[in-house]
């Protein structure tokens, strides 16, 4: 009877540690996924209920190891502990003189809080069976976002009613299951023909194609020239292992093209085309001379920035006053200046080296990782979400899958 209580002890404490953790955690993302926005205009039971699930996910001591400084970290542990402390301090200091909108801070703060998602879950949860369920949760985030964004033109009862194609089509979760389902499948192809090999690749192949829809509708041309890069440097690796296998599976794709696709690409193409005459390249490069010319009118703003709820017109949106720009980089100078632009390069850049290490090892992984990353940090606002974050965590959690191997 002893052994029994002690045995039932034993399983409730490590329920509460870790499987308790871990089912917050795929409950937090499945509900986000299946009715939840990446950018809400209000609070509602999704975001208390995934907001209390990542809590319970991450703990509190998650929560504070990420402010606990220790020799030993990783350097991209360190670089995003300091990028966190002094993007709560400036930030918040800046917005209090600022006198911003309670509102438009929180609404700044949240997003900045999950870019640190990996140094909350990382200093506790360093299991490949955490890792897998990152991934595979992350991976149906992207294709529920992608079927919700389709719904609207291929009728599904799948849609809230208030969902935006630009919000989900652009969702980084949505891009890397797309380039991650593409890669799997054929790399499983690359490894033979086998009947198994196929239908598993068919799979993959169907799910990277439903991410593509929305950013197909909405002209994508980062995200599409990221799966067309992906898709043919992937080939090109696999057939330096496997010449023969893929110039088959090379031509027998080229056929179907040729046969089912080739109007599909016509259209993509000229929609591509008429985009890129329309809006160019989408007053990125006017955005940066406004974000430049709002805060270089006083020296402090400029080393600083005007903190969390600061606003300024955006040429990319014809000057309305909004609270984002289209990249995190330009949104970090605005919000927290040249200090807050620095030590977020070097966060990013050090999780970047990261997966540049994790290539030779997990090649269809990283460079999944890599084009939603680069994207977000440099053209897209989808940064200003927890499929961002959920994205970073992503990275340091490839290197441990990759010792458990």
């Amino acid at each position: 009877m002893r052994d029994m209580n002690l045995i039932s002890q034993t399983y409730i404490i490590r329920f509460l540690e870790k499987d308790l953790r871990l089912f917050a955690l795929a409950l937090a993302i499945l509900v986000y996924g299946v009715w939840g926005s990446p950018t809400p205009d209000s609070v509602t039971w999704v975001e208390i209920a995934v907001g209390c699930l990542l809590f319970i996910s991450v703990g509190t001591i998650g929560f504070l190891r990420a402010f606990k400084y220790k020799p030993d970290r990783e350097k991209w542990f360190l670089c995003g502990s300091v990028l966190l402390i002094y993007g709560l301090i400036a930030g918040i200091t800046g917005a209090l003189i600022a006198g911003a909108d309670v509102t438009a801070i929180v609404r700044d703060i949240l997003p900045f809080g999950f870019m640190f998602l990996p140094l909350f879950w990382m200093t506790q949860n360093n299991s490949d069976v955490f890792v897998k369920v990152l991934i595979a949760c992350f991976i149906c985030l992207g294709l529920c976002f992608a079927l919700r964004a389709s719904s609207q033109i291929m009728n599904l009862p799948f849609n809230p009613g208030y969902d935006k194609l630009y919000y989900l089509g652009n969702s980084p979760a949505v891009l890397f299951s797309g380039l991650f389902l593409l890669g799997q499948g054929m790399e499983r192809l690359a490894r033979g023909l086998k009947i198994n090999h196929v239908i598993f690749a068919g799979f993959c192949f169907s799910g990277s194609l439903l991410t593509l829809l929305p950013m197909i509708i909405t002209s994508q041309r980062a995200s599409l020239a990221a799966v067309l890069f992906y898709g043919i440097f992937l080939f090109g690796l696999f057939a330096l292992k496997a010449p023969r296998r893929m110039i088959i599976i090379g031509s027998l794709g080229l056929i179907m093209t040729a046969l089912f696709f080739d109007d599909l690409l016509f259209k993509i193409l000229l929609d591509i085309q008429e985009k890129s005459d329309l809006v160019g390249s989408n007053m990125r490069f006017e955005e940066w001379r406004a974000v430049w010319s709002e805060i270089s009118q006083n020296p402090l703003t400029i080393l600083f920035g005007q903190g969390w709820g600061a606003s300024f017109p955006s040429p990319a949106v014809a000057d309305i006053e909004v609270t984002y720009t289209h990249g995190l980089m330009g949104y970090m100078f605005l919000k927290l200046g040249l200090v807050g632009f620095v030590l977020c390069g070097f966060y990013i850049t050090s999780l970047m080296r990261l997966l540049l290490k994790e290539f030779p090892m997990q090649p269809v992984f990283s460079m999944a990782l890599a084009a939603p990353l680069l994207i977000d940090t440099f053209l897209y606002a989808a940064f200003k979400s927890l499929d961002f974050g959920l994205l970073l965590a992503m990275i340091p959690a490839c290197k441990i899958l990759t010792n458990t191997k």
